[in-house]
């Protein structure tokens, strides 16, 4: 038997909590992004900013691999999964306009390759949602919709401090559609919809402390390309 519903979110956000004070403990410049203590680096920011369009436009695919294999199992909630992912999909272009208002367009984004860290979480996801469960698909969208309600309205407030309302249109008009369409909620009752049992529930467990392990690597990795990089160049 699976946990109830309200179960189901305690252990879920209590896991997340003890993955984010890892997060805060491991990783270099972690809280540069949502935090007053030092200037804003624009390389890092851009950087990240650049690289989020890469992982919409790479979990597009993935949600929809998981939305064919959500069909047979249970048609409710692919429905609404299928809903969520094709707003995602459009999430794209709110960022690339911020982007564009730092002079840079559409061309440039594509031609930066996506990070070593982001195309591992890739291969691992399609891998779950192929061999495992598409509940892998909707666990990456709930970490990452949960972090979001933590923190992407101090990033925007951080960079339009830096930056002008205009530089972060996109960024804002992102965090009030999350907020205005309940996304999180959305993705504990879809994932919550797909458990069939105890056991189904820990393995979504470990596979959300993959997922954030991988992000653990991906600013560890936006970290040593661009603000130790940078320092390394001005060095020489």
């Amino acid at each position: 038997m699976k946990p109830n519903y309200e179960t189901f979110k305690f252990k879920i956000v209590d896991l997340f909590q003890d993955e984010l004070a890892i997060y805060f403990d491991t990783v270099d410049y972690a809280k540069h992004l949502t935090e007053n203590s030092e200037e804003l680096n624009e390389l890092y920011y851009l950087r990240h900013r650049i690289e989020t369009i890469k992982r919409i436009r790479m979990t597009a695919a993935l949600d929809a691999l998981a939305l064919s294999k959500m069909l047979s199992t249970n048609y409710e909630a692919a429905r609404k999964w299928a809903k969520y992912t094709l707003q995602e999909m459009n999430h794209d272009k709110m960022f690339m306009g911020d982007l564009k208002r730092h002079g840079l367009n559409e061309e440039q984004v594509d031609g930066v390759q996506p990070m070593l860290a982001t195309a591992q979480k890739g291969k691992f996801l399609e891998d779950k949602i192929l061999n495992w469960s598409p509940l892998a698909a909707v666990a990456y969208s709930l970490f990452v919709e949960w972090n979001s309600d933590q923190y992407s309205e101090k990033t925007v407030e951080r960079a339009e401090e830096k930056y002008t309302v205009s530089h972060v249109k996109g960024s804002r008009a992102h965090v009030n559609f999350d907020i205005h369409e309940d996304h999180l909620e959305i993705m504990f009752g879809v994932a919550h919809d797909l458990l069939t049992s105890e056991q189904h529930f820990e393995e979504l467990l470990e596979v959300c402390k993959s997922i954030s392990s991988m992000f653990r690597d991906y600013f560890q990795e936006l970290y040593q390309s661009t603000i130790v990089e940078e320092k390394r160049l001005f060095a020489a």
